[in-house]
Formats: C-alpha cells, sequence, structure tokens
C-alpha cells in the first residue's frame, strides 16, 4: 500500500518543480482568478461582463462559425472557431458539422496580439529590471529590487492592487515562475511565484532559530494599495479587498504556517501551540515539508491577521515560529486569492477541518492537490487526518451553451487522477460524479458545499507505481448538462466529485485541470429548393416559376385560384449535425401591406421537404406577394432564404370564351372559310376533307390588380378535350378564328377551352356548325366506318382493342390499311372487344350521315348498344361513345324475350328498300336482323326497323325455326335487285347461301301509335342459293361488308383459326357487278387480328395517334419544322444522345409490315438509323441512311444471334427523270421498308417508288419485347443508342400489312 499525505492548507500550482528547502519560509501568495460564485461572499458581476471568463454568445449571422464548419468539412479537419474561444473554453468546429466545447476550470490559454498562446508564467526581465510573465491570464509586475512594491497585480476589469514588504529587496534570481529574493532579513529569503492567472505566492524563509528570534517576524505588516479597494477581514479569518460599490475584486483565506518536523521528530506537545489548527501527525515516511504545503508529520497553525485601509497585518505562531519542538525550515503562508465572479474554478472540501478553505489552491506535492474518498493511515508511511471525507469541486461557465440547450448531443466530464492510496493499477474503487447549478468560491467548505444529482458512477483503479501513471475517468452528463441548461443558473454548473468514503484505500489525489466537452449542433442551414403548389406559372411560355424574384413581374409567376387546398409553399430544410437534427421551416408571406400569414411546420428528417399552407381566403385576387422561409432546430435558425425573396401575383379570375349563336350571321367575305352557327341560314363553302375557321372571341378579365392575361386555347370534336394540344402564347389562334378539319359532313361540334396565364381555366363552349357534303369527295357507301368511301373489315384484335381494316389495293381507300376503331376500355362492358362481342355496321340509327353507326351485343346479354359514328373524338370510325338500344315490345308474340338476352346473332341490313344513297348519305335508317332463341332450343329470325333517332319500331318474325346454327352477314345488293340480301353460314356445315328478302312498311310504331312517315321494313326471306362453304374450325368468325376490293361486287371476309384476317372477293356469272353473286375467288390475307397501324405524327407531341404506345425521348432532343414547314411538327436530333423509344413493339416483324418515315440528314458522315424495332443483339430491322453506299437502306436480321445476317435493300432519291441521286443534307425525303412474309422480299421505297428489292429473308427476327426506336438504334433493355440520327424525323408511321405500291404512293402523295 502506497502512503499519502494532507494538510489543512493545501497550496498553489500543478507544474512547479521541488524548492530547496532553505530556512523557514513564510509564504504569503496572491493570486488573480476569475471564479463565477453566486450567494457565497461577494455579489455576483453583471452577466456578460467582458474579459470575465464567459463564453461569448454566438453572432447573430454566426459568420465565424459558418467558416470553420465550411473549413472542417472540406479538409475533414477539426477547426477551431476562435470568435469563441476563451481563456477557460474553445470550441471546435467538426467534420460532421457539430460544434464542441472543450472548457476547464483553469485557464488554458490567454490573448496576445490577436492571437491566443499557451498560459506561460515564466518570468522574464523587463528594461526597467522588474519582471513580468510570458503569458499569463492578467498583468503581473514584481519588483527588480529596493523599495518599490513586491508585486502590483491588475484585476479583469483594469484594478490594480500593489503589494509592499516591510524591508528593502534585494535583486533577486529567477528560476522560471519564481523570483528569490535572498537574505531579505539575516537568514530569511523571500521567495515570489507567478501563477497562471497573473496573480503572485510570496514566501518568506526563516533559516535557523536565530533568524526566527528576529523581532521583525513578531508582526509582519504588508502595505497593499489600491485605488478605490479596501481590505477587509471576514469571518473565516481571511481578507477580501472590495471596491466602493462592495464588490469583491481580491480574496485571502485564513494564512497557515507549519514547519519541517517528520514523524520522528515531532514534539508531543507542539500540537497543543495552535490546538484549533494543528494537524495529527503520521509515522515516519512520507512526505517532507515543502513550500508547496506541510510534509508528514509537520506541525501546523493558521496566523491571525487583521485589515486596515492600507495594509494588513499579520502575526505568526511564536509557539510554531520558536517553540523548543519545532523543526526548521518552518513554513508561513496568508495566501491571497483574486475574487471575479462568473469565472471557472475548483475547490476541495474536508470534514476533518469543516470551515476550511481551500478555492483554488493546488500545488505540486500530492497533499496540496484536490482529494476525493476518506484519509486513514497507512502502512508503508504517511497518513492524513483518520476519517476525513475529502471531496473535490469543479465550476464550468456554461452560459453559451443555453441557447443550444435542444440540441446538445454529448456532453463528457473528464477528470485526471494524480495519486492514489493503494497504488495498484487493477484495484478500483468506485468515484462518483454529481452535478449542481450551485457556484462554488471563496467560502466554499465542508459546512457550505452545493448539493447535486448524480451524474454517474466509475470504477477507478490506482496511480502512483511504475505501472501506471495518471489515470482519465470520465462521465456521460449529457443529461446533467440539459438539465442544468433549463434550470435558473445555466450559466454556472458545478461538479461533485466523490471517491468511497468508506474504505481508506480508496483515498485519491485529482488534478485541479478536470474538462467539461460538450458537442452540440450549429444554426441550420438555409432552405433550398423553393416551391409552391400550386406552382405560379407563365402558360404563355409554358413555364413555371417556383420561385420569381422579380418582384411584381408581368411576364411571369401568377398564381390561380388554389382551391380548397389552398396555397402550399415549400422547401428543404436541413441540418449540418451529424446525426442531422430534425428541422422545421418558419414561412413568411406578406403583400404590399404587410404580413398576410407566417407560422413554422412540423419538424422533419434532415433533407426534407417541409410544406406551410395559406388558406385561399388569405390570398386577394389581384394581389402580388412575397415569401421567404427559414429552417430552424428547435433552437437555432437560419437567416430567411432565398435572400431576394420569392414573388408572385395572383389571378383568380377565369378567361371567358364567346362563339356566335343561331341568330348571328357571318360576314359574306369570310362565310366561303368560316363555319357559320347551326340553324342561322347560312352555308360555309368548306366541305368534308377542308379545313375553316371557327369564328370565336376569348378574354381574360381584369381582377382587382393586373391581369394575366389570355395565354392558351385548346380545342376539338371530342367534349372531353382529351385529345387537344394546347396553343400557347404566339400560336394562340388569331382574328380568323379557331382552324377546325371536320371529318364528316352535317352537324359538327367543336369544343373550346381557354386558359390564362396563371392557369385558370374558362368553361368549354360548344360550337355546333353545319358542313355539307362534298360533292367531289369519295362518294359514301354502305359499311364504311372511316369515311373514306371504302367499306371497312371492323373485327377485335388479339390485344383486346377494336380495328377497322381496308383492303389494300382498293384504290377508293384512302384511310390506313389497318387502323384502331376503340380502346378494348370502350367496350360496352370495359372488357375487351375479344370477349364473345359481336359487331356488326351498315347504315345508322340516326338520319344525314354517311359512316356507318356501330351495332354492338355480347351473347347472353340482357342489353344491345349502338356507337355513334364519329364519337366523342369528332373522327370518323373512332368509337367511343355509345347509347342503349332498348328492345320494344311485341303484343301477342310468343317465344319472344323482353330483352337481349336471347339474342345469338345481329346483322345490320341498312336501309331495306335501297343500297342507293340519298344525296351523298343514308336515307333511311338501318334495320337489325337477329336471331333468337324458342321455347324448343331452336332460333327464330327478327326484323327490327328503326323508326326514330335511336328507336327500333314494331319487330316482325320473318322465320319462326331453323336459325339456331345460322351466322348472319350484310353483304349488300347480291342479287342485282337494288335492295340488301342476305348471307347465312350454317356452322354445322359450313354452307354459305346468299338469301333475297321480301320488304313491305311500317306505319305504326312498337305500341301501335302510327309513325309520321312509314318505314320499310323485312317481312320474308328466301331459301337461297349456296355460293360457299368455310368450315369454323378453319375460319370460326365470317362476314361481309360490301364491296371491299373496289369492284363492285360484294365480298367475304373471315378470320382464321390463326389469326389471320382473309377476304374471298365475291364473283357474278357475267364477271360485273350488277349481277346476282354466284360465289367466291380464293382468298387473300389483308392482315390479322395481331396489331393495327400506327402513327406519331410527333407534332409537338410523343403519342402516337392510337394512344396505346407513345414515345420517350432520351438525350438531347426539340421540335423543328416538318416536310410540309408546319413548325413543331418533326423532331430535332442531335445526332449524339437524343432518341426516342416506344413503350412496346410496333409491329410483328416475323409476319408482313410496312414502315415509313419523312427523314432529313444533317450530315451523310456515317451510317444512322431512323427507325428500328430492338431485339436483344441486333435491331429486327433498320430503315435509314447508309453511309458505305451513300443510299437509303431498308434491313433486315435472320437471327438474334450476335452473328447473324443482314438482307438489305437499299437505294438513293429519284428525280423527275427518273435518275437516282445520292441522298442530300438539308432535304425532306419519305423512306418506306416493305416486308412481304408470303413472299420473303422486303421492298425499299423513297418517295413513294420502289429503289430495290433486297433478296429474299425468310426467318425474320421478332422479340415482342422490343421497343420502336426513332432515332436510333438501342437493344432490348437499353437506353444508350447507337448508329444516332442527326436532323430531323417526322410522321413515322406502322403498318401490320405489306403495302402495295399503289399505297405506299398513296402515303407520299397525301402526307
Amino acid at each position: 500500500m502506497g502512503g499519502i499525505s494532507s494538510s489543512v492548507r493545501r497550496k498553489r500550482r500543478a507544474d512547479r518543480s521541488g524548492r530547496r528547502p532553505v530556512g523557514v519560509l513564510l509564504a504569503l501568495a496572491l493570486t488573480l482568478a476569475g471564479v463565477a460564485t453566486a450567494g457565497l461572499a461577494g455579489p455576483a458581476a453583471a452577466d456578460g461582463d467582458p474579459g470575465d471568463g464567459h463564453v461569448t454568445a454566438l453572432p447573430p449571422d454566426a459568420t465565424p462559425e459558418a467558416k470553420a464548419m465550411a473549413q472542417a468539412q472540406a479538409t475533414g479537419q477539426p477547426v477551431v472557431v476562435d470568435a469563441l474561444t476563451t481563456p477557460y473554453a474553445q470550441t471546435t468546429a467538426n467534420p460532421d458539422g457539430t460544434l464542441t466545447q472543450d472548457s476547464t476550470p483553469t485557464p488554458s490559454r490567454v490573448q496576445q496580439g490577436g492571437h491566443w498562446v499557451p498560459v506561460d508564467s515564466t518570468l522574464t526581465a523587463n528594461a526597467d529590471g522588474t519582471l513580468s510573465t510570458k503569458a499569463s491570464l492578467n498583468t503581473l509586475t514584481l519588483s527588480g529590487g529596493g523599495t518599490a512594491p513586491l508585486a502590483t497585480l491588475t484585476s479583469p476589469d483594469g484594478k490594480s492592487l500593489a503589494i509592499g514588504m516591510p524591508f528593502p529587496l534585494p535583486v533577486p534570481t529567477t528560476d522560471g515562475d519564481t523570483a528569490v529574493y535572498a537574505d531579505v532579513l539575516p537568514g530569511v529569503d523571500l521567495d515570489v511565484t507567478a501563477t497562471d492567472v497573473g496573480g503572485i505566492r510570496e514566501v518568506l524563509v526563516v533559516k535557523s532559530a536565530a533568524a526566527a528570534a528576529n523581532p521583525e517576524l513578531a508582526t509582519l505588516r504588508l502595505s497593499t494599495t489600491g485605488a478605490g479597494l479596501t481590505m477587509q477581514s471576514d469571518a473565516q479569518g481571511g481578507l477580501q479587498a472590495v471596491d466602493s460599490t462592495g464588490a469583491v475584486d481580491f480574496v485571502a483565506p485564513t494564512p497557515t504556517m507549519w514547519d519541517s518536523s517528520t514523524p520522528d521528530s515531532t514534539s508531543g506537545t507542539a500540537g497543543a501551540r495552535t490546538a484549533a489548527a494543528a494537524e495529527p501527525q503520521t509515522a515516519a515516511g512520507a512526505d517532507p515539508s515543502t513550500p508547496d504545503g506541510p510534509g508528514t508529520g509537520a506541525q501546523t497553525a493558521q496566523i491571525p491577521v487583521s485589515a486596515s485601509a492600507d495594509a494588513v497585518t499579520l502575526t505568526p505562531s511564536a509557539d510554531l515560529l520558536r517553540g523548543t519542538g519545532t523543526r526548521y525550515p518552518v513554513y508561513i503562508d496568508p495566501s491571497y486569492l483574486p475574487w471575479k465572479a462568473g469565472a471557472p474554478t475548483w475547490t476541495w472540501v474536508q470534514s476533518a477541518y469543516p470551515t476550511a478553505d481551500n478555492f483554488g489552491q493546488y500545488g505540486t506535492s500530492h497533499s496540496s492537490q484536490p482529494g476525493v474518498g476518506v484519509c486513514g493511515t497507512y502502512p508503508n508511511g504517511g497518513s492524513c487526518v483518520p476519517a476525513d471525507k475529502e471531496r473535490t469541486y469543479f465550476q464550468f461557465n456554461t452560459s453559451s451553451l443555453h441557447s443550444v440547450e435542444d440540441t446538445l448531443g454529448a456532453a463528457t466530464l473528464t477528470v485526471t487522477q494524480t495519486y492514489s492510496a493503494d497504488w495498484s493499477c487493477t484495484n478500483k474503487y468506485a468515484v462518483r460524479a454529481y452535478a449542481s447549478s450551485t457556484a462554488i468560491g471563496h467560502g466554499t467548505n465542508w459546512n457550505n458545499q452545493p448539493g447535486g444529482s448524480l451524474v454517474g458512477t466509475d470504477s477507478v483503479g490506482g496511480t502512483g507505481s511504475a505501472d501506471c501513471g495518471d489515470v482519465s475517468f470520465t462521465y456521460n452528463a449529457l443529461s446533467a448538462v440539459r438539465t442544468a441548461m433549463g434550470g435558473t443558473n445555466p450559466g454556472v454548473m458545478t461538479f461533485g466529485i466523490y471517491g468511497d468514503e468508506s474504505d481508506a484505500n480508496g483515498l485519491k489525489r485529482v488534478s485541479n485541470k478536470a474538462t467539461l466537452s460538450v458537442t452540440y449542433d450549429s444554426t441550420p442551414n438555409p432552405p433550398t429548393g423553393f416551391t409552391a403548389s400550386p406552382t405560379p406559372r407563365y402558360a404563355s411560355a409554358g413555364t413555371t416559376q417556383a420561385c420569381e424574384t422579380t418582384a411584381n413581374s408581368t411576364t411571369s409567376a401568377f398564381l390561380g385560384n388554389p382551391g380548397a387546398q389552398g396555397l402550399q409553399l415549400k422547401a428543404t430544410v436541413s441540418s449540418p449535425t451529424s446525426p442531422a437534427q430534425p428541422v422545421r421551416g418558419y414561412f413568411d408571406l406578406w403583400d404590399t401591406a404587410g404580413t398576410v400569414a407566417t407560422g413554422y411546420t412540423g419538424y422533419v428528417s434532415s433533407g426534407n421537404q417541409v410544406s406551410y399552407t395559406v388558406p385561399s381566403s388569405k390570398l386577394v385576387d389581384g394581389g402580388s406577394y412575397g415569401w421567404d422561409v427559414s429552417a430552424n432546430d428547435g433552437i437555432l435558425g437560419s437567416a430567411a432564404a432565398p435572400s431576394a425573396h420569392c414573388h408572385f401575383r395572383v389571378d383568380m379570375t377565369p378567361p371567358t370564351v364567346s362563339v356566335p349563336t343561331a341568330p348571328d350571321q357571318i360576314s359574306a367575305s369570310a362565310l366561303p372559310v368560316t363555319f357559320p352557327p347551326s340553324g342561322n341560314g347560312q352555308v360555309t363553302g368548306v366541305h368534308v376533307g377542308g379545313g375553316g375557321w371557327v369564328p370565336f372571341s376569348a378574354t381574360d378579365p381584369a381582377p382587382a390588380g393586373t391581369p394575366s392575361g389570355l395565354a392558351c386555347m385548346h380545342w376539338s370534336f371530342d367534349p372531353t378535350l382529351a385529345d387537344a394540344a394546347w396553343q400557347c402564347g404566339s400560336k394562340l389562334p388569331g382574328a380568323s378564328g379557331l382552324a377546325a378539319f371536320p371529318t364528316h359532313w352535317g352537324t359538327n361540334i367543336v369544343y373550346i377551352q381557354a386558359e390564362d396565364n396563371a392557369g385558370n381555366y374558362s368553361g368549354i363552349v360548344a360550337y355546333a356548325f353545319y358542313v355539307p357534303w362534298n360533292p367531289s369527295g369519295p362518294a359514301p357507301v354502305f359499311g364504311d366506318t372511316t369515311g373514306d368511301g371504302s367499306p371497312d373489315v371492323v373485327a377485335p384484335g388479339s390485344d383486346g382493342n377494336l380495328y377497322a381494316h381496308s383492303v389494300p389495293g382498293n384504290t377508293q381507300a384512302t384511310s390506313p390499311a389497318v387502323s384502331l376503331a376503340a380502346k378494348a376500355a370502350d367496350s360496352p362492358a370495359g372488357d375487351a372487344w375479344k370477349n364473345g362481342y359481336q359487331i356488326t355496321h351498315r347504315g345508322s340509327m340516326r338520319t344525314g350521315l354517311n359512316v356507318d353507326d356501330l351495332i354492338v351485343h355480347k351473347t347472353g346479354s340482357p342489353s344491345m348498344v349502338f356507337y355513334f359514328n364519329p364519337g366523342n373524338t369528332g373522327t370518323d370510325g373512332r368509337f367511343d361513345k355509345k347509347q342503349e338500344i332498348a328492345k320494344p315490345p311485341c303484343a301477342g308474340c310468343t317465344d319472344y324475350a323482353a330483352d337481349w338476352s336471347t339474342t345469338l346473332q345481329v346483322a345490320a341490313l341498312g336501309d331495306v328498300a335501297s343500297t342507293s344513297l340519298d344525296a351523298g348519305h343514308f336515307g333511311n335508317y338501318t334495320g337489325l336482323l337477329t336471331t333468337e332463341t324458342t321455347s324448343t332450343g331452336d332460333a327464330a329470325l327478327w326484323f327490327y326497323p328503326t323508326v326514330a333517332y335511336g328507336l327500333l319500331g314494331a319487330p316482325v318474325k320473318v322465320a319462326a325455326s331453323g336459325w339456331k346454327n345460322m351466322d348472319l352477314m350484310s353483304p349488300g345488293d347480291t342479287a342485282g335487285t337494288g335492295k340488301p340480301g342476305l348471307w347465312t353460314r350454317d356452322r354445322s356445315t359450313g354452307d354459305i347461301l346468299s338469301r333475297t328478302l321480301t320488304t313491305g312498311t311500317a306505319s305504326t310504331d312498337a305500341n301501335g301509335d302510327p309513325l309520321d312517315t312509314p318505314v320499310p321494313t323485312v317481312t320474308a326471306v328466301s331459301a337461297g342459293t349456296k355460293i360457299g362453304n368455310l368450315v369454323v374450325a378453319g375460319d370460326p368468325v365470317v362476314g361481309s361488308d360490301g364491296d371491299l376490293t373496289g369492284d363492285g361486287i360484294p365480298d367475304l371476309w373471315s378470320v382464321s383459326s390463326a389469326g389471320s384476317l382473309n377476304v374471298r372477293p365475291g364473283t357474278t356469272a357475267t364477271g360485273s357487278s350488277g349481277s346476282p353473286v354466284t360465289g367466291t375467288a380464293a382468298y387473300f390475307t389483308i392482315g390479322s387480328n395481331s396489331t393495327a397501324a400506327d402513327q406519331w405524327p410527333l407534332k409537338n407531341t410523343l403519342t402516337d395517334i392510337d394512344t396505346l404506345n407513345p414515345a420517350t425521348a432520351h438525350g438531347t432532343t426539340s421540335w423543328g419544322a416538318d416536310h410540309t414547314g408546319a413548325v413543331n411538327s418533326a423532331v430535332v436530333l442531335d445526332g449524339s444522345t437524343g432518341f426516342l423509344q416506344s413503350a412496346h413493339a410496333a409491329v410483328d416483324t416475323s409476319k408482313s409490315y410496312t414502315v415509313s418515315a419523312w427523314v432529313n440528314l444533317s450530315s451523310t458522315a456515317a451510317t444512322i438509323t431512323a427507325v428500328s424495332q430492338s431485339t436483344v443483339n441486333h435491331q429486327a430491322f433498320y430503315l435509314g441512311f447508309q453511309s458505305t453506299t451513300s443510299h437509303w437502306y431498308f434491313q433486315t436480321t435472320t437471327s438474334d444471334e450476335t452473328s447473324t445476317t443482314f438482307q438489305t435493300a437499299h437505294g438513293g432519291t429519284r428525280d423527275a427523270g427518273g435518275t437516282e441521286r445520292t441522298p442530300a443534307t438539308g432535304v425532306w425525303t419519305l423512306i418506306t421498308g416493305v416486308y412481304d412474309a408470303d413472299s420473303d422480299t422486303q421492298t425499299l421505297y423513297v418517295n413513294g417508288v420502289a429503289a430495290d428489292v433486297a433478296a429474299h429473308n425468310a426467318t425474320p427476327v421478332y422479340n415482342s419485347g422490343g421497343h420502336l426506336n426513332i432515332g436510333a438504334n438501342a437493344i432490348i433493355g437499353s437506353t444508350a443508342p447507337y448508329n444516332q440520327w442527326g436532323g430531323s424525323i417526322a410522321d413515322v408511321r406502322t403498318y401490320p400489312v405489306a403495302l402495295t405500291p399503289d399505297e405506299v404512293h398513296h402515303i407520299y402523295t397525301t402526307s
């Protein structure tokens, strides 16, 4: 077991080396330190007193902090924030965005020349012979000899105190921080030691009993002079210097003295000389007495002291100074310490000396260092007062932490053990830490010590052996610091360190340089990502301004009516700390009159968006507003951002649109090209197929402030305006009106809507107008759904959509070979057209039309519907608007169902009275033939005339039985009678019969009420003549829609079990029309039910016309003029990154197909692709320009292996004389590739003319997962392009059939 000694007085200095033991040392120390106290001797100084050691509050802009954090994050190293540094504390910016404040109860640094330097109390000579410290906390001057004051001390607030001796001083010698004045009296030296805080400790050394007998030592009068200071004694026998306000600037604990006795030499009567102060002596061994404090066995005594206005008088104990048991040197120490409220400090208290004051005391000997635990007697020598309990207190200034209370991340208290009773490194004893907000200082003793709450307990081993040096131990003080910061005195925090007070072996000494390290967050980052919802905009330019920094702009940042959800202001907030603190936003919205709305959002994780809702009621129509936002973590707030603020104007008044009504007349000059309103008696000069103007006016009414202005308009024949692109800014229609291109004659309705720059929409205005039939256009025919004058086959595709097919080679047909008729979702039940629907068309259930409506029924369904042609889109052949067909009553009928659930087949016959047209349009309504099951299990044939718009008349039972297995077809006039006939197929035998119909008239409706005009009806059907045979197994679906091939003879079509759509031309005995059909010729395939034709017009949109396979842009793309000069009607590609890719495959390349595109080259230096369709390793086809041949080329692959054969057709552009020319840059050209699966050939067409036919490719590659690429090649699963197109591309088309040369040329001439 090691030894440890203790005494009543604990002396100074942590770093002083041993002193020579010469004579008797009388020590008088005046030490300056800044000490924060409250409730003890002396009034507290004002908060924020400069130079008092307080950690300065962060400046509002925190500029030094921000710079240090930026440097720390950039370098990855901690950076000291000089602006926040004090002698007792240092703040460091960490790379993770946090700040750490390390504070101590002792000064660590001082400022010199604007820079911080370490504390250094080494004495140096001045020019006048005086001495000063190198770098102490406060200014100190020592005498260079003579009668001048021994020392002049200066306090932090500028007060001075001069200490004079009662005898002249010789020239001193120096050793580090100590000056020795030799023989100031015979046999007496004076040692003066400077302290780190700029104070002194003076020691008189009486070297012998003879020197001690000098009467000048009996009473010592030390002069004390200081402007405005008065010395006073206190209740504990100490001294204090106070100013005129009563504030204490310097204090002196009760002086003490001790000799150099050891346990073997101690007199048995020495202790009686000063019984009140004597300390029981130790056994032999342990520490000798030194200027730092009494050694083991030393005799001690307190020195009475008195004070006057200009001096203090000390009367040393004569018994101890000259007693028979005194051993020399004897030490007399009246210590003086400065007092400054609010500064960090330390002390320790002893139960054996309940009024002893160890405030600010520290020395190199163990007995002069703070202790924790309980003292005892130790076997290896050394002892302190048995059962004396010691506790140590450290005080820290925490005023700067109060402002970051809620963002404290960590707090660690570190204490260092310097010596221990038990030297074992492994034997550990509990050491507890307590926290309090009670200040310590002069007057803190065992009877007056802080309480506190337990912070934690650490088990600490020994110090003293060669194996373990000083030992540091720590406590997690985060909770304690947070509690203190929320208390009534957050500027001061005191930690008490208690040892094991039941085991003397657990006694320990600790350093006065404890550390409190607190990590906290910093100011949140300024917000970013400013936006609003709805976002302010300027619709004319198609732009939005999430944060417009220009105030009161008239060309940007207009906000419409936000509606019930209000205006949501948004920003991204973040914290620089790691882990990042939750952050919230504080929004401020104002107008010209002042604040409109302010408030905090909720907290979000750092880096997330916050949103603040402004009710619409807070916004005034026509008002001009600004807003900004700051980030806040609950304590610290960033500067508001953006610095220029965000601005917007409010326009909640929607624009208006008006159109002429029936009484209004169009001027004679405008009428030839303008559509007058229906019912006004005027007829336009525009026919179907042409374009004209729709008159209108649109305005944006002014709100209370500035109107945003009319921005955009769109219009369409679709009442939902789903397909109508907005025309904005310079594209707004002019004074002539809206451009409209009606697709059918008769009444058309266009729907119009306007938008202002704030995003307010007008109501949708409908304008009805009449378009006359064009006698020079295609002659209308029954069976036509697309309006091109040629019958169409309408059949479901395998994808569930409905498609219209025309026959290649029919020169009358001008619509695509295959076009989308209706989407799967537009089927009657929305469940796809392929799911058992019977579809028939011939004529209309409405009057005055030249295209067929569609009649649809699903087997077993109680309902039947007809689809309007055109529907909502206003385009002939697109079916998206339907109406129920009510089944009429049938009085007295047998086996007649009340609904359509027993219907097996339905066929629209058209006008049963005549196959001729009435002035270019259908005459009578269409009539319907149905087969309906009977009670016997057979089926009857019924006819239903249409007697009014969408209304069926009284049914006629044409045949009572024998029709269960019959397919019904409507071929038109098959017998040369000028009336429609009927084709039927017996599903059991496959026989196809041609039948004639007997007609009559009906003059009453289904209720027996007379009709205004009698309607034709069917009364009987003939037995029929066989014209062919198609078994159901091979061709499950059959139909006829009249003349499909253009020769005037009705034709038969079927869908094979393989999905091919086949046409069998009708034949007559004479070989010409007008004669009865007697049979059919060999079939040819016009397509399949797998895919349809599609088109990407690329007119400022990437959507295909079928809206089933839209394209997506990759890389750099823009819009330009197309081959007709129309602006924004072609995609412009950079030849590097830009290209388009559709959602899925456009054609089945293992079957016949056609692909076409208008192209314009910007360079001929490399092979580049205009259109391709991807596979895993290649493209199924390539259409583009080939640099090796300087030709256009159409290429297919024979396999998808990495090594494959490429079949290529290539050629140039032929001029009017037929000479082939090399493709040139800047010239628009139509290139078309046709693959014919029947002949395995591929043909390249240039400007509608065949340029080359390639070698056969019997194994064309197809991958259903491929995409259509426009402007480059890209394999499946990739958006990395190659062979990128440089230039422009427009009007890309695909067809699931091999177009004929005439059809390809037709594309060229019509596009």
